[in-house]
């Protein structure tokens, strides 16, 4: 193959990696301080030079010659299209911007007005017409890239404080990690991530805040298209490609617009799955599989499983057929059971108690019958959409998988195997029990290997889909626009769909975090310099960890408690749910006060909440007091003992 140099973002995206793995490996055997940092570095560096020398004879040529044959006018009317859609998407994040909010939203589409969808809409189809011309496919990606970025990047814009509960205890790790090197007990997972952010944040000046906030999103948006350019350029010599790479945000894509470690290692799966089966560059699915690991072993066992799978099956030539076929059924066992052995350690449950269960499996299939009684058409198609997504997606996997067995069965028989191992895994884990989760989180960790799945399954769906780019390509003048069209709708429709949304339909019921959850942890803390407790829902309990941080616990017994309900399967959280869906009464209180040896306690009620208005009348009969933030947003109790 014809030597390259590295593009910019695949050296970016090397180093980061081998930031993750060594900083999870230093952090967990040492710390986080300047010296640290200063090792994880030098073994960065060391290894990053190490790839390089060993990888200079195999690099894949993905930047076939570019044609030249385009008349200038045609170039002189492509740039002034590429002004206006560099005009459009300017309009959009403007607009974006200019409707943030720090209140307690349920979805950014309550804010951002019905018109953005417009803007976005033509910005796609112009897009889509700009990649279909023979320009540097160089280009075409960093376009690419800028709309995926828009996609994803709405949550982190229009949500002021920020989107999501996860996020916020994160940041507060770090933060703490970052003031003192480390922080106790040092968990075996999300290290990759707090050492990326710790280690950009003291060279660049950049918060913390920030860097997580935007993380998952810009990396996404930033590695993504490369690695499925990477992928395409293997497959065919077509100039569909880049079609396809934007035809992709048509799916969807919520996996990408909240940072998080289990949200990141999906974004590092994607990039491995798609450079591994390009062949691209010697070592980097090896690094991103580590990287993987060092964020988060859910993602990252699956990860090694099928980086280790994928070399073994490489030497094929050099093993006898009795010996394949054993090696296959070893890693077909260790890839199903890995991650059940793993869940029965973390529940503590017996081997024995695991059993199939089918049930998870067709809960999957979850679909909502159409209500009749709306009368939007938008909004009933897109209700029809919704439903049929994962149909849809399974339809195109299974088709995708059918052409590639044709033609690469070695490729396709790869990733049969190992989709089939984790829902053999997936149908396994369903059994357990995670009883030391709230009940309403205790089907989050099984139910990230249908996800990880349908990553894996996800080249099979870019190939179908490249199949019917290049068929519409060579099709008639009307065919490819009503699929240009078509297209377009599905793009605009998934950008709606693949965000919380308060409609006739769905109800997201999580708020966000808000500046009077702020105010409200402000002014409680105001109030006194003695110990206290504060009863809250989520987001004022996280809210408190922005704020004041971990260093709020209080010691009972042999246990330490935070002082706001965090984490919610705890007891405290369960004595804010007696009072806020039973009585708010005193002896409640009492008891959670009592269960940590303080004399001084509040409830926090905010006016979003499920009846609050009689929670309220009734915390008023039985507190020593209260006041409002906000004109009432938000109610505050004061007990004493």
């Amino acid at each position: 193959m014809k030597k390259i140099s590295l593009k910019i973002e695949e050296n970016i995206l090397i180093a980061l990696s081998l930031i993750m793995f060594w900083g999870a490996l230093v952090y967990y055997f040492y710390n986080l301080s300047w010296s640290g940092i200063a090792i994880i570095l030098i073994l960065s560096g060391w290894s990053f030079y190490l790839r390089a020398k060993l990888g200079k004879e195999k690099i894949a040529n993905i930047d076939a010659p570019e044609k030249e044959a385009v008349v200038k006018k045609n170039q002189s009317r492509l740039k002034w299209l590429i002004i206006i859609y560099f005009a459009i998407i300017a309009a959009c994040f403007s607009l974006l911007a200019a409707y943030a909010s720090a209140a307690a939203l349920i979805s950014p589409w309550l804010k951002v007005p019905y018109y953005f969808f417009a803007f976005y809409a033509i910005s796609t189809a112009l897009l889509l017409y700009i990649i279909a011309q023979p320009i540097k496919d160089n280009s075409k990606l960093w376009l690419i890239r800028l709309h995926y970025f828009l996609a994803f990047g709405v949550a982190i814009i229009v949500y002021k404080i920020g989107y999501g509960f996860d996020p916020f205890i994160h940041q507060a790790t770090m933060e703490l990690i970052d003031k003192q090197g480390y922080v106790l007990p040092k968990p075996l997972y999300y290290l990759g991530q707090y050492s990326l952010i710790i280690i950009l944040h003291k060279f660049t000046g950049l918060s913390i805040y920030f860097l997580n906030k935007i993380l998952v999103p810009l990396a996404a948006a930033l590695f993504i298209p490369g690695a499925l350019a990477a992928f395409l350029k293997t497959k065919n010599k077509n100039s569909g490609s880049a079609i396809t790479i934007l035809a992709l945000l048509a799916l969807p894509f919520n996996l990408f617009i909240l940072s998080t470690p289990q949200n990141l290692t999906y974004v590092w799966l994607i990039l491995l799955i798609f450079y591994s089966l390009a062949d691209h560059l010697r070592g980097l699915p090896l690094i991103l599989s580590l990287a993987t690991l060092a964020i988060h072993p859910l993602t990252g066992i699956p990860a090694l499983c099928f980086v280790i799978w994928k070399k073994i099956s490489e030497q094929k030539k050099q093993l006898k057929s009795s010996k394949r076929k054993l090696i296959n059924i070893l890693m077909w066992l260790v890839t199903a059971l890995s991650l059940p052995l793993s869940f029965t350690i973390v529940t503590g449950q017996s081997w024995q108690d695991i059993s199939l269960s089918w049930n998870s499996l067709l809960s999957i299939f979850n679909f909502k019958i159409i209500n009749t009684n709306v009368s939007n058409v938008i909004l009933n198609l897109l209700a029809l959409l919704s439903n049929c997504w994962l149909i849809i997606f399974i339809i195109l996997a299974l088709s995708g998988l059918f052409i590639w067995f044709k033609n690469n069965r070695h490729e396709a028989s790869l990733i049969i195997k190992i989709a089939s191992a984790l829902l053999v895994g997936f149908l396994l884990s369903a059994s357990l029990s995670f009883n030391f989760l709230i009940d309403y989180e205790r089907n989050d960790y099984i139910f990230r290997l249908p996800i990880l799945i349908g990553l894996f399954v996800l080249p099979a769906i870019v190939i179908v889909l490249n199949k019917l780019v290049t068929k519409f390509l060579n099709g008639s003048k009307m065919g490819l626009i009503g699929s240009w069209l078509f297209v377009t709708i599905l793009i605009t429709a998934s950008l709606y769909l693949s965000y919380p949304r308060l409609d006739d339909y769905e109800n997201a019921h999580g708020y966000s975090v808000s500046k009077t959850d702020i105010l409200a942890v402000r002014s409680i803390a105001a109030q006194t310099n003695k110990p206290y407790i504060v009863l809250a829902n989520q987001q004022t309990s996280v809210a408190s960890l922005k704020e004041l941080g971990f260093n709020h616990y209080l010691k009972v017994g042999s246990q330490q408690i935070f002082f706001y309900p965090i984490p919610t399967g705890g007891q405290l959280y369960q004595y804010y749910l007696e009072m806020v869906n039973k009585n708010p009464d005193r002896a409640t209180m009492v008891k959670a006060m009592d269960l940590t040896g303080v004399k001084e306690s509040y409830l926090v009620v905010s006016k979003y909440w499920q009846a609050s208005s009689r929670i309220i009348a009734e915390a008023k009969l039985s507190a020593n007091s209260y006041w409002e933030i906000n004109n009432g947003d938000i109610y505050i109790f004061k007990f004493i003992y």
